[in-house]
């Protein structure tokens, strides 16, 4: 606890552990091999705090924008410790509300992993843990060196506060406080940590805000992604005309660190997301699934394969995970089957782990199949909600072990288009 080690848990390959101190509980294992090398790793838990609930509404479907419609969201955020902003307990600039394009799946995860750093948070972990700081300072008693508080205190009202203690914490200084003691450089620490460490030092005595953004409520524009374009058609093996596809994404995303709890207990931070794309879509827009695989034919045109495994019976398919369907009237399908390559088959949708066939057809082999229009139209309306889409076709004696078909476009055909 803190950084204490408070009992010897045992030594079972399955330990029971029993957590009763509130606070940050690190449960440490530790294993040692016959020669007697030894290697450690930690799991982090805390003890005291529930966790933010955070929550984005968004009016409109949740999966796919529209280009010149700007829907309206509202973020409410709620904590057992620290109140709701609803109410205002929890104020508005507390809470951070970002919205961004990105263009591909790298560039997503990267703004995602930007946007679930608290400073503040990684601050505190750099002189509370990751760094040699707490050994001199305790955050509200002195020690060795001066409290937190008491330092925050001292510089918070100057204008280059954070600048000054970034300077101070890596070049170290001596004489500020008194005594004969020196605090030392620390020139390991780059650019961003020592800003960090320095916000959250003054955050003990200034009130928090999560940094520039979006309100809670407002509405967001679709006009980003104009310029990325892209058009498909390929009339060689196959005959595939997919038209213009934005492939990039807009992310709206909220989160809110919590203030900790009585007893210092650390703060907890949660948020949440949506991720909104364009309503055509190529195999990228696949997570897998049975029998699932990604042909790229060009820079610009990938396929989903589809091949049955040789166990009769399963359904082979590609998933697509977490699509709203609500306001979906219909999807559109382009799919082919190569003669020389593919077997062909009855093309079947169905949601989530569900058996039941929402839609069906069959796909022709063709020697050069033409995919310039839709292979079939599924009507959707009247299904609302989160779910996960598979397409794909049930194995049986004829096709098992072969490649059946290639999936080269969906089309979600909005209730307002």
């Amino acid at each position: 606890v803190d950084g204490r080690v408070v009992e010897q848990l045992g030594t079972q390959p399955q330990q029971p552990v029993r957590l009763t101190v509130a606070g940050e509980n690190l449960v440490r294992l530790t294993v040692t091999d016959e020669g007697g090398s030894a290697n450690t790793t930690e799991l982090r838990f805390i003890l005291g705090n529930q966790p933010p609930e955070v929550r984005i509404d968004i009016d409109g479907n949740r999966s796919f924008y529209r280009a010149g419609i700007a829907p309206s969201y509202h973020v409410t955020v709620s904590d057992l410790e620290d109140g709701d902003s609803e109410s205002g307990s929890i104020a508005a600039g507390r809470v951070a509300v970002n919205f961004a394009y990105v263009r591909d799946e790298e560039e997503l995860a990267q703004k995602l992993s930007q946007f679930e750093i608290d400073p503040l948070v990684k601050g505190r972990e750099l002189v509370t843990r990751g760094s040699d700081c707490h050994a001199c300072h305790r955050e509200k008693e002195e020690s060795i060196g001066p409290s937190l508080q008491a330092i925050a205190s001292r510089y918070a009202k100057r204008s280059d506060a954070v600048e000054y203690l970034s300077t101070v914490i890596s070049k170290g200084v001596s004489g500020h406080w008194g005594g004969s003691h020196a605090m030392p450089a620390h020139p390991d620490l780059d650019g961003s940590q020592l800003r960090a460490a320095a916000e959250y030092i003054l955050s003990l005595v200034k009130e928090r805000r999560a940094g520039t953004g979006l309100g809670l409520s407002g509405s967001i524009e679709f006009n980003s992604h104009n310029n990325d374009a892209l058009t498909v058609a390929i009339d060689s093996i196959v005959k595939v005309d997919l038209g213009t596809h934005y492939p990039g994404k807009y992310l709206l995303h909220a989160a809110y660190t919590d203030n900790g709890a009585a007893g210092g207990v650390p703060p907890l931070r949660n948020s949440a997301s949506v991720v909104l794309r364009d309503t055509t879509q190529y195999a990228s827009f696949f997570d897998g699934g049975l029998g699932y695989s990604y042909a790229k034919l060009s820079d610009r045109l990938s396929l989903a394969m589809i091949s049955a495994p040789e166990k009769l019976g399963e359904f082979a398919h590609a998933v697509a995970r977490g699509i709203d369907l609500s306001g979906v009237r219909e999807l559109r399908v382009k799919a082919l089957a190569v003669t020389t390559m593919m077997t062909g088959g009855e093309l079947q949708l169905r949601l989530d782990d569900s058996d039941k066939v929402i839609a069906k057809g069959i796909v022709n082999p063709q020697a050069v199949p033409d995919a310039t229009e839709p292979t079939f139209i599924f009507d959707l309306s009247g299904i609302d909600g989160v779910h996960d889409l598979r397409l794909g076709s049930v194995v049986t004696e004829e096709n098992a072990g072969k490649l059946l078909f290639a999936i080269a476009l969906l089309e979600f055909v909005l209730d307002e288009d």
